[in-house]
């Protein structure tokens, strides 16, 4: 019980730290506007390019909105945490809290989950054919997608940390990962080398669910993989930085 009730704190001060849920207008505009503006643009790249299923860019843009709304909620959260010099409290005893980080992934997940059915339903609306076992499939993918936000954000909370910029690592994960996931061009075009990387890393497995109609199920599995790995690393990044701080090699967080 005792968790529970440190979860639900942690959580809340998570939704009133993060920028993108300080206020009504901030949460309108990234929960709402912003994703549904990202998913359109990724759809004209994709016409430009000639694709001929649009329809399943744009559910494969939803997934990507999706992982980057759940990880920026979390690295919000820690920045502010940082720079509040509360991290150093919570991260003294034990460097991984598993309830410090369950609590701050509360409100990306409920906003990354918002974020999803807002965007599925407003392209099952606009899609002519109104295909709902299309639909019905990529909300099954949904938890794919909040394993892979949950992981990248803890990775790029550890990163930011370290680094004077606390966003610097969410904003390259945001810039890169339609690209990398195969949003928009599927990785089968890609250079063989490219390929083998990308596929490799977090979120590619949940697109590549969307884009070719294949199991939920496996591209959770595959998440959970790759997700472990990006969680290790995000938690190795927060013990580096809490031992500089005991072994007075910086005063105090940048």
């Amino acid at each position: 019980m005792a968790w529970l009730y440190r979860v639900n704190n942690i959580a809340q001060v998570s939704k009133t730290s993060s920028m993108l849920l300080a206020n009504a207008g901030t949460t309108i505009v990234s929960i709402f506007l912003t994703p549904l503006l990202d998913i359109l643009f990724s759809v004209l790249i994709g016409a430009s390019l000639g694709s001929k299923n649009l329809v399943r860019i744009a559910l494969a843009g939803v997934v990507v909105q999706i992982v980057i709304t759940v990880s920026t909620v979390i690295c919000t959260s820690v920045a502010y945490d940082k720079e509040q010099d509360v991290i150093q409290e919570v991260f003294s005893r034990r460097w991984i809290d598993l309830t410090y980080w369950t609590g701050t992934s509360i409100p990306g997940i409920c906003a990354g989950v918002t974020t999803g059915l807002v965007s599925s339903c407003s392209i099952l609306a606009l899609d002519s054919s109104h295909d709902l076992h299309q639909f019905f499939h990529t909300i099954l993918v949904f938890p794919a997608a909040l394993v892979a936000g949950i992981s990248l954000g803890i990775l790029a909370s550890g990163i930011g940390l370290i680094m004077s910029d606390s966003f610097a690592a969410v904003n390259v994960i945001t810039a890169i990962a339609p690209i990398t996931s195969g949003a928009i061009i599927p990785l089968r075009y890609y250079p063989s080398i490219l390929q083998g990387v990308f596929r490799n890393l977090p979120l590619s497995a949940a697109v590549k669910a969307i884009i070719t109609g294949g199991s939920d199920l496996t591209a959770l599995l595959c998440e959970l993989e790759t997700g472990l790995i990006c969680m290790a690393l995000g938690f190795l990044a927060t013990r580096c930085t809490m031992r500089r701080l005991r072994n007075g090699i910086s005063t105090k967080m940048n």
